[in-house]
């Protein structure tokens, strides 16, 4: 695509839930709002834009209390909606604040059935307790191709290695999503350039070590476009 382009993608959100309740996934329509303006935010810098195609809500306690597994197949069946260029939002209380998507080339137009995104219901704002939605972010990084920033470790340095993309410092990153070092720079890796991207939509780093003006480099701009 042209630099200059902006990108547009629907967004189709699927809400399952075990009842009607916030608690049991019940995810309100302000939560989905504010979510899109938090992925808009997000992905300004690479000029593309997310806009609300439609929203469902599915009762089924089986789905909403699992990991995304059970189901999959009769789930995607019933519930996927689009072509290759829709982005469809699972959201599922069962993967609490994480998520996952798949990645772009895995399914041609005639075969999307398990195309998508799944993100818990905690990751949305409103949602899970001092939540940004930053969350989702990452993980619709991911279905546009980008890979963890600290993939490859200290050698993931170059256009082939790593996380493919040649401007994110080289970093290591192991276990659990890590605190956010307030005043500190980290350099796990300090015979490679560059400080750990902390900042980095696509790091391990907790939703509020993120922002706006680092959270993509030019490099992941170029991947993701």
């Amino acid at each position: 695509r042209a630099a200059a382009e902006t990108i547009n993608v629907g967004v189709y959100f699927h809400v399952i839930a075990s009842g009607r309740s916030l608690s049991q996934g019940y995810l309100p329509r302000s939560s989905i709002n504010t979510q899109l303006s938090v992925l808009n935010r997000g992905f300004a810098k690479a000029k593309i834009k997310f806009w609300l195609k439609d929203v469902t809500y599915t009762i089924n306690a089986g789905w909403a209390n699992s990991n995304g597994d059970p189901g999959l197949q009769e789930r995607q069946k019933k519930l996927r909606r689009g072509d290759y260029r829709a982005l469809n939002i699972f959201v599922i209380p069962g993967l609490t604040s994480g998520g996952r998507c798949t990645f772009p080339g895995q399914f041609s137009d005639a075969n999307l059935l398990f195309d998508r995104c799944e993100v818990g219901t905690l990751a949305f704002p409103g949602a899970g307790a001092g939540k940004l939605g930053r969350v989702t972010i990452h993980e619709v990084g991911h279905w546009f191709g980008l890979l963890h920033t600290f993939d490859g470790g200290c050698d993931g340095v170059g256009p082939k290695k790593g996380d493919l993309v040649e401007d994110t410092p080289a970093h290591k990153h192991e276990g659990r999503i890590a605190r956010c070092p307030k005043g500190k720079t980290l350099d796990s890796c300090p015979k490679a350039p560059g400080k750990d991207p902390v900042h980095n939509y696509m790091s391990y780093f907790e939703e509020g070590c993120w922002n706006e003006r680092e959270g993509f480099t030019k490099g992941q701009v170029r991947r993701m476009r």
